[in-house]
């Protein structure tokens, strides 16, 4: 997280308490499978409390998810060490047929030039009012 910015400790409640509502888990059930205390989970998906890297890794196994996506919520994985979309894709989902993924990196490829997606962002100032 960056400087416990309060939107990035939002956007990590949002995350934990919809994979544990969308896990069918209480708070003290998640609390319980990850070995944290009841009362952290609440506080966490309150967007009361910064969590640690190990609470959100704990929290991301007793989810069954990846703890990447956890991190990643959490903004502590930076962006630039992120794959891009067509390594991601082959590397996720390599069982798919070479039909499939050219068919994915297709779409992909019509959503970003659809919404002008530039990967290398604005230049500095660019988007700032």
């Amino acid at each position: 997280m960056t400087d416990n910015d309060p939107t990035d400790i939002m956007q990590i409640a949002a995350v934990v308490q919809q994979g544990r509502e969308a896990a069918g888990l209480s708070a003290s059930e998640l609390a319980r499978a990850a070995g944290i205390q009841p009362s952290t989970v609440t506080r966490l998906e309150r967007g009361e409390k910064c969590p640690t890297a190990p609470t959100l890794i704990a929290i991301a196994q007793a989810l069954g998810v990846p703890a990447t996506d956890l991190l990643v919520s959490a903004r502590w994985v930076p962006k630039d060490e992120l794959p891009s979309f067509t390594p991601y894709l082959r590397a996720k989902y390599g069982d798919l047929s070479s039909e499939a993924k050219t068919e994915l990196e297709a779409s992909f490829q019509r959503i970003v030039t659809k919404y002008g997606y530039d990967p290398s962002g604005p230049t500095a100032g660019e988007d700032e009012a």
